[in-house]
């Protein structure tokens, strides 16, 4: 609490977080009790100073096959090396990633590889001669996937009397349009057709039969229901979509009273 013509300190603590901008801009909000002049802003501009940053601050393999192998490089920059030097870089995780020092700066990371879809994820820890002793972490990460690139789920809304067609996209990332062997619809209400290949990618054309949809119960037109692809994909021989049916009901127009 401030008498009437007093003065007092405000301490503003700021904490980096990882890949900030070295430059700072902050406003502070100071609320009072003074009716003339209840609220007011401080503005704070000035410039962050790290001993040592990674560039990039974040290492990220995506779209890794399964069972392959990637690598990714960083590069450690020393503010002041004169002053400050790095004293020791450690790898967390060394199952699945590997860390070759290509010189004093510059790092490689590379991914073992695994057979396995999922997120792999590690972290570098430098350490520096500054006398804060805080350790520099670089995080690691690497998003193995599958050859097979798909939406997993789709919806057929009923406009009109009738529900609109929808197009059933199955690409490859390398590039060679997988074969579909068999479709399986357990509802059995969809009509399917298969297009013929074309850019890495074979689309199913998936139109609904309005007799068959209106002979389901409500619970079945409300629940959301499967359909099965078979490919040629060696890690995804059985594709699993999830459709589901919007059927809004009719606009009812208000005749004018007389």
């Amino acid at each position: 609490m401030l008498p009437p013509g007093g003065e007092g300190e405000i301490k503003v603590t700021l904490t980096a977080k990882k890949g900030r901008k070295p430059e700072i801009h902050k406003q502070i909000i100071v609320r009072s009790d003074d009716p003339d002049k209840p609220e007011f802003a401080l503005h704070m501009k000035g410039e962050l100073y790290l001993d040592i940053a990674a560039e990039p601050s974040f290492v990220v393999m995506r779209d890794v096959p399964v069972g392959e192998p990637a690598s990714a490089s960083f590069e450690l920059r020393v503010a002041k090396p004169g002053e400050v030097s790095i004293t020791k870089v450690e790898l967390e995780d060394e199952t699945h990633f590997e860390l070759e020092a290509v010189d004093e700066t510059h790092y490689e990371v590379h991914f073992r590889g695994d057979p396995k879809v999922g997120n792999y994820a590690s972290r570098v820890e430098v350490t520096t001669s500054a006398e804060d002793g805080k350790q520099l972490r670089v995080d690691v990460r690497a998003l193995v996937v599958s050859n097979l690139k798909y939406a997993k789920s789709f919806r057929f809304t009923r406009r009109e009397g009738a529900f609109a067609p929808r197009m059933i996209r199955v690409a490859a990332r390398n590039g060679e349009a997988p074969e579909l062997s068999k479709i399986e619809e357990p509802l059995g209400v969809l009509e399917l057709s298969v297009g013929e290949a074309q850019g890495g990618a074979v689309t199913i054309t998936a139109t609904v039969d309005v007799a068959k949809f209106e002979a389901l119960s409500q619970v079945q037109k409300d629940t959301r229901h499967s359909l099965f692809v078979h490919t040629d994909d060696p890690d995804e021989p059985k594709l699993e979509f999830f459709y589901s049916f919007r059927d809004p009901p009719p606009r009812t127009v208000e005749k004018p009273s007389l």
